[in-house]
């Protein structure tokens, strides 16, 4: 949990540890550059990104560019007047999407669950019945 008290309400909000990193960044100064923030934080470029967009979501900082990504010469700033509804809440991280690879990979992986549950089903059925025709097999 987060307190804010730089608005003109004080809000707690629930976040995660690297939404909570980024944050604090803003600590010195209402607008931190991406350099600054990655300096700070020491993540990675792909979650940098996705924590800093689960924070443009809620508009709780804003982005210079008038571009919806987020690059290295980019500068972000708190919005001072940041309001919400609730006084206590939570920050969710945004969803990545699945790349049509790893889509692919899923399917893959799980068509090779199904066979091996399949022909385990057929093992325990064909020991317990020793001979049974090709569609009795099928329909148990």
């Amino acid at each position: 949990e987060v307190k804010m008290n730089y608005l003109s309400k004080p809000y707690v909000a629930v976040v995660t540890t690297y939404q909570m990193a980024v944050l604090l960044a803003f600590n010195n100064g209402e607008t931190v550059s991406y350099k600054e923030l990655q300096d700070s934080t020491q993540m990675n470029e792909k979650e940098l990104q996705k924590t800093i967009k689960s924070l443009l979501d809620v508009k709780m900082i804003s982005h210079d560019s008038q571009k919806e990504e987020i690059e290295a010469e980019s500068t972000f700033s708190l919005i001072m007047s940041f309001t919400s509804k609730r006084t206590k809440f939570k920050i969710t991280t945004s969803m990545q999407k699945d790349t049509p690879q790893e889509l692919e990979q899923t399917r893959s992986a799980v068509d090779e669950d199904r066979k091996m549950y399949l022909q385990a089903a057929i093992v325990r059925i064909m020991k317990a019945r020793k001979v049974l025709r090709h569609n009795a097999l099928i329909q148990e």
